[in-house]
């Protein structure tokens, strides 16, 4: 087997983002790095952008990279809700929202965003994948506010819209 080049082993980091990638790597034989790891600037993470990042699980020391939209930002802490595209997200439909237009936020299938909020450092942000479409925001972050103002809306954990925003729901996914 031949070597491979910096670039294509920066290729091949950047096509399996499910495994951590180490901040910086050194080539034994040549002593030189293999791979860069950027930061993501912190004026591109706003609250409804849809992210990378190392989320951790509950239990344990273990992380898995993943899609998470921002909720907030104070200093270097990142407070992040996981997304999801496994199916139990269905048989929980208390613990997720919906994402309707997934391919406006960055994402290639339908997936749901866990309302348990995680707390990561700023550097454990991977890269910024796009951004909630506005309902999907104002239904996910802002869930007392309702589409067109007025009063407030459901929780989360019951239907996201009102009746008068079905035609907006039907735009997106027709």
């Amino acid at each position: 087997m031949g070597r491979r080049s910096r670039t294509e082993m920066v290729r091949v980091w950047a096509r399996d983002r499910m495994s951590r990638p180490r901040r910086r790597s050194v080539d034994v034989e040549m002593g030189r790095p293999l791979t860069t790891v950027a930061r993501v600037p912190k004026s591109s993470l706003s609250p409804g952008n849809v992210v990378w990042a190392h989320v951790p699980y509950d239990e344990g020391d273990r992380e898995k990279t993943r899609p998470a939209v921002v909720a907030s930002v104070e200093g270097r802490t990142i407070s992040l809700l996981p997304i999801t595209s496994a199916s139990r997200r269905t048989a929980f439909a208390k613990r997720y929202a919906e994402i309707f237009d997934f391919a406006h936020a960055g994402l290639t299938r339908p997936c749901a965003v866990a309302l348990k909020i995680k707390e990561v450092d700023l550097i454990d942000i991977v890269a910024v994948a796009g951004r909630l479409s506005d309902i999907d925001r104002r239904r996910i972050l802002e869930p007392d506010t309702p589409p067109g103002g007025g009063t407030p809306n459901r929780p989360l954990s019951r239907a996201p819209f009102p009746v008068e925003g079905a035609h907006e729901i039907a735009g997106l996914l027709g």
